[in-house]
């Protein structure tokens, strides 16, 4: 029996396989443990800076695990490394590593042109497709995005960094955010606004709950959004225009004219969390290497900027300029 093409075969695929490094955190352990699952890639480090953590994912993918990522890889050891963690930033390694980030804390670090993050709505199979058909739609008037994770899901930090690169991608940086934090623990009170305001977290890093912001962008086009890390995986976008209803999901789009025809119908998925995981496994095989899935710079000093702008509104009560936060940020 001849099996030289087989051999050819496994070979093309032993040769298209990576290796990649996997640290996490307890905010992205269901994620790693979902990528590990859906991956071709060889998974050839596990670690995390909690040893719990650490430990899950070493008996998960049966290797040592390591707790301290300054010393726990051998900068001679060649892969991508895989990072879940929030207060991760690449200047915590020993050497150069390309470096594939579940969380946009990672862009804290000057070196951070060298970091690609995974995961946005803006890479899914439903924004692709959107692309495809958004000359034919015409001007956007209204867009809504809405982004929900739970624990080891991500953060809330992260769902707002992707409903922004959203609204930047379609309507460009917004001109004012109105944003409100509702806090895990809070319930509806008769106390004055500002007693909730004030517990607003300093950081990008801190905030927890539910946050919905009003968002007005130039020339005239408005948006919302709403973004939790209470809720179970979700996100979907919805734009309207004198070209009817476009309701984007995660892998497909529908479209419906004002007159209530429907043009595309896309089928919502059973599974949104696994979907994810699964197009997180390919969107690493494929960026590992490439530069394709990274952000020009400006565009995430902009991103970064409205996060802030949306976390200051959120204080202060009142809407707040990306633009001029984004000086404030230059300075300092």
């Amino acid at each position: 029996m001849d099996t030289s093409g087989t051999e050819n075969n496994l070979s093309d695929d032993q040769q298209n396989r990576q290796a990649i490094g996997l640290w996490g955190s307890l905010h992205t352990l269901q994620l790693l443990l979902g990528i590990g699952r859906k991956t071709d890639d060889d998974i050839a480090f596990v670690g995390s800076s909690d040893p719990v953590i650490a430990r899950h994912l070493a008996d998960a993918f049966e290797l040592d695990p390591a707790d301290d990522i300054r010393h726990g890889i051998n900068p001679t050891d060649c892969f991508a490394l895989v990072a879940g963690d929030p207060g991760f930033t690449p200047d915590l390694l020993q050497g150069p590593r390309e470096i594939l980030s579940l969380e946009p804390g990672a862009l804290r670090s000057a070196d951070f042109k060298t970091t690609t993050i995974l995961g946005l709505f803006t890479h899914s199979p439903g924004f692709r497709s959107l692309e495809q058909v958004l000359q034919d739609f015409g001007p956007i008037s209204s867009v809504h995005f809405t982004a929900h994770c739970s624990e080891g899901q991500g953060t809330l930090h992260g769902r707002l960094h992707d409903a922004f690169c959203v609204i930047h991608a379609l309507l460009g940086t917004p001109e004012m955010i109105d944003a409100m934090l509702v806090g895990a623990l809070d319930v509806q009170s008769s106390q004055p606004g500002h007693h909730h305001a004030d517990k607003v977290s300093d950081d990008l890093f801190g905030i927890t709950g539910y946050l919905s912001a009003l968002i007005r962008c130039v020339p005239r086009a408005t948006a919302t959004i709403s973004v939790s890390d209470q809720l179970d995986w979700q996100r979907s976008l919805r734009i309207m225009g004198p070209s009817g209803i476009i309701d984007v999901m995660e892998n497909t789009i529908t479209w419906c004219k004002p007159d209530g025809t429907l043009l595309d119908v896309g089928e919502p998925l059973e599974d949104p969390f696994t979907f994810h995981c699964m197009s997180l496994a390919q969107e690493i095989s494929n960026s590992t290497g490439s530069s394709e899935l990274q952000l020009q710079p400006e565009r995430i000093e902009s991103i970064m900027a409205c996060c802030e702008a949306a976390r200051l509104s959120c204080r202060t009560r009142a809407p707040e300029s990306p633009d001029k936060v984004r000086d404030l940020l230059g300075r300092t």
